[in-house]
């Protein structure tokens, strides 16, 4: 009896020896982990970058990659080009702001590098319509080195973005130093009168407003097609406002293509 009391004992033992073993390991291990926690909260974190810090490094990638646009009339004449770095320095903007109004005097040459912004009338009932989208490599101002006459509309950035802002005078000495220059402006205009004449023809022959949301829904996405740092959504209200429609228009044509699957969107 003795000898049996004398093993459960030592079992007894045993078993506490055991348990106390287990529970150090346990706490060590705890204390090991929080002492790495510990050690990881206070040592010094890298910052990690906003959406909005993202998007504005995306911008201010330097200089160089506004030359990626082939529709710039400065990125091929290499010497005109490198005194834009110097000579017409690049200005941030951000949303909404607005660059200049309709009927102000044209007193430089704009070349968009980054972002977009949408040229608008006012009409008399107070309706804004948009004339026109600009991406970068596209020129505000340029009619102004033939011609004086003032913004035939106004400006206004409608996501952050870069301009370059040469002054005609500057304009014009850059124009004796390399022809090329006129030349390249010249076949801009050209291709502006030739797309304005397309866009008058189009309200000329009275076509049917479905046809008419669809060419101008084909032109924006080919527009946008590389010329632009992210995806750009379009909403309902900027068609109308191109267009010079009601909200309830668009909608309507948009609906009776998205039920067969044609575009799928909102808003």
């Amino acid at each position: 009896m003795s000898g049996h009391l004398a093993g459960r004992a030592r079992r007894s033992v045993s078993l506490t020896a055991w348990v106390i073993r287990t529970t150090e390991k346990k706490l060590i291990e705890e204390e090991t982990k929080m002492n790495n926690k510990v050690e990881i909260l206070t040592r010094p974190q890298p910052e990690i970058p906003s959406k909005a810090k993202k998007r504005a490094s995306a911008y201010q990638q330097g200089p160089s990659q506004c030359r990626s646009c082939p529709r710039c009339v400065f990125c091929p004449l290499e010497p005109l080009y490198q005194q834009l770095h110097t000579l017409a320095p690049l200005c941030w903007y951000p949303r909404k702001k607005v660059l200049f109004l309709e009927g102000q005097p044209v007193t430089e040459l704009m070349i968009v590098c980054r972002g977009r912004l949408r040229l608008f009338r006012d009409t008399p009932e107070g309706k804004e319509v948009i004339m026109r989208w600009l991406y970068p490599g596209d020129l505000i101002g340029h009619t102004g080195l033939f011609a004086h006459v003032p913004f035939d509309a106004s400006c206004q950035v409608e996501d952050a973005c870069a301009v370059r802002r040469v002054p005609l005078a500057t304009l014009r000495r850059w124009a004796q130093q390399d022809v090329g220059l006129y030349e390249r402006l010249l076949a801009y205009i050209g291709r502006e009168h030739y797309e304005l004449r397309q866009a008058y023809g189009e309200v000329l022959s009275k076509c049917s407003p479905r046809v008419r949301l669809a060419r101008l829904i084909g032109k924006l996405i080919a527009a946008e097609d590389g010329r632009s740092q992210e995806p750009l959504g379009w909403r309902v209200d900027d068609l109308a406002r191109t267009l010079g429609w009601s909200r309830q228009t668009v909608t309507g044509l948009l609906a009776k293509w998205r039920q067969p699957g044609i575009i799928n969107g909102r808003g």
